[in-house]
């Protein structure tokens, strides 16, 4: 198994690639062991022999500069794909989730986008994570949207149809853009006309989280918004872009004397008043005895069968040193025992001096 590895990343295979391999090899090999045909897993652990990919090398991100410039070339040199784009960046929507995105979706009123499907290698299916999301619109989308929506109705009473095609970005003839032709050709030719340095276009999704963070916004929105499996994903990638707001507690460090926050024994004198030492004393007490009661009881087949056969059929149980209490009896005792001495309690305490 290390040798395959070995030999795949010498062939320019990424090192994503071979560990797809090893993995989709592990899951089989471990069928076989729990199946009895093979004795060990050898692709059981390929972190032994496979460097650790760090997924923060995969993030490209735009700057806010960066990403108005390419927003603006698309808008010049070829609007039809400005609302793509657009929406690409103000949300973080996935390549497949954009295609497969439909106006059913869109909420123009409560200005957010239900996310319930993915397109992805030729089929609709469910987001990556398994589950449908819901994003937020900001205005300067939701307006691109609307104007969208009536340049398509325009089109198709143009047309003659009856309705217009349900996909909010397909192509002309009002069916899925292929994704390959949307990267490759458009997006590449776009970047070039832009004169930015060259990305892909899921570092769009990249440039969305990263301006959010760099605002202020905390990483469980963007765990929300971008639809993780967990915050734990959300942190692993872009906990290196929040920006440092706590300077401040390192410079206090560098001042001479630490102020240590010191605690006062003295009783807060808005609380409730102290009770008296007997009071306290009787009063744990009682806790301990009822707890004590509670945790160290004996087992009812023990008690029961340690009485008399006549006592047993009343239904009684060994209390004390020979006393016979029934279930009820007890437990009315108990309450008494307590009520009485929380009421003593209570009255002690209101009869003390303040």
């Amino acid at each position: 198994m290390k040798a395959l590895a070995i030999s795949g990343l010498k062939k320019g295979q990424s090192l994503k690639t071979v560990q797809n391999v090893v993995r989709c090899l592990s899951s089989l090999l471990s069928h076989a062991v729990e199946d009895g045909q093979v004795a060990v897993n050898v692709a059981l652990k390929p972190g032994k022999f496979l460097p650790k990919i760090s997924k923060r090398m995969h993030i490209n991100p735009y700057t806010g500069a960066e990403l108005a410039t390419f927003l603006a070339t698309v808008q010049s040199h070829d609007a039809r794909y400005y609302p793509l784009f657009l929406c690409a960046a103000r949300t973080g929507l996935r390549q497949g989730e954009l295609l497969a995105l439909q106006w059913e979706n869109i909420h123009m009123e409560g200005r957010f986008i239900d996310v319930p499907r993915n397109y992805s290698r030729g089929t609709i299916c469910t987001p990556k994570s398994g589950e449908g999301r819901r994003v937020d619109m900001s205005k300067e989308l939701g307006k691109a949207l609307k104007q969208l929506h009536a340049e398509r109705q325009a089109q198709a009473t143009a047309n003659g149809a009856r309705e217009m095609p349900q996909l909010v970005f397909c192509n002309e003839a009002g069916g899925i853009i292929d994704p390959d032709n949307l990267r490759k050709r458009i997006f590449r030719s776009l970047l070039k006309a832009s004169g930015l340095r060259r990305t892909r276009f899921h570092d769009l999704r990249h440039t969305f989280a990263s301006l959010l963070l760099q605002q202020g916004e905390s990483l469980l929105y963007v765990k929300e918004q971008r639809g993780h499996s967990s915050i734990q994903v959300t942190v692993d990638l872009y906990g290196h872009l929040i920006p440092g707001g706590n300077n401040g507690a390192v410079d206090r460090l560098d001042s001479p004397t630490v102020k240590s926050v010191s605690v006062s024994p003295i009783r807060n004198p808005g609380a409730t008043v102290a009770p008296s030492k007997g009071v306290a004393v009787r009063w744990n007490l009682l806790i301990i005895w009822s707890r004590r009661l509670e945790s160290n009881q004996r087992p009812a087949v023990y008690e029961t069968a340690a009485l008399p056969t006549e006592l047993r059929r009343r239904g009684m149980t060994r209390w004390g040193k020979g006393r016979y209490r029934t279930d009820a009896m007890i437990a009315m005792r108990l309450r008494a025992c307590q009520s009485s001495s929380f009421a003593f309690a209570i009255s002690t305490a209101r009869a003390a001096p303040r």
